[in-house]
């Protein structure tokens, strides 16, 4: 069977032009990266076509449903990360690029935090688009910025 994923990967990830397409594939990797597609990733997946690619409902539909199928095909998309990216770098803004990033975080905190894999490709993504690096999330035991350490309440 990943004899079978080769091929039609690389011609999936080959015959790709349009920047939508995929960020289209890796917004359903990020959802799958989860284990399994849910209502809420798809809601928003289709949300973000709307409002950031000023797609209709058909086309943010058809969008969806493409990202699905070549998940489907490729196995794991980030296998296959420089060959989808070629698009948006050839022919996405800077501002588009760091749109497509924060996409890929917004559906991996649909249903929470992300998971490693996730983080991981949301990483892989920024490095591949020369975007600098995300701040690394602060842990629950740094005290909110500004108040010095072991004062976590203001004393009256």
């Amino acid at each position: 069977r990943a004899r079978e994923r080769a091929p039609r990967a690389a011609r999936v990830t080959e015959q790709l032009c349009d920047p939508r397409e995929a960020a289209a594939i890796l917004m359903a990797q990020q959802a799958v990266y989860e284990g399994y597609v849910t209502p809420a990733h798809k809601q928003a997946i289709l949300a973000m076509m709307r409002d950031r690619f000023e797609a209709d409902e058909a086309e943010a539909e058809g969008l969806y449903g493409f990202g699905r199928m070549a998940v489907g095909q490729t196995g794991d998309a980030a296998d296959s990360l420089r060959r989808l990216l070629a698009p948006v770098r050839d022919r996405c803004t800077l501002a588009e690029m760091k749109d497509l990033a924060d996409m890929l975080v917004q559906v991996g905190e649909t249903s929470g935090p992300m998971n490693d894999a996730q983080a991981r490709l949301v990483a892989e993504v920024r490095r591949a688009l020369s975007l600098p690096a995300l701040p690394p999330p602060a842990s629950p035991s740094e005290p909110p910025s500004g108040a010095p350490p072991g004062d976590d309440q203001a004393k009256a």
